[in-house]
């Protein structure tokens, strides 16, 4: 790895660090809804797992 190169991955972990302490908000957040998953299987009509035996 160049030196460049090192020195953004340890940058990047001592800022995730920070976030993860709360002393740095992060700049991105991504956020996950939950998926109803029953409609999501009728919709492309594939069986439960567990059901197939």
């Amino acid at each position: 790895m160049k030196q460049k190169g090192f020195e953004r991955s340890v940058t990047s972990v001592k800022q995730a660090g920070a976030i993860r302490r709360g002393r740095l908000k992060s700049e991105q957040t991504t956020e996950f809804r939950p998926e109803d998953v029953r409609a999501i299987r009728t919709q492309s009509k594939k069986p439960e797992s567990g059901k197939n035996g």
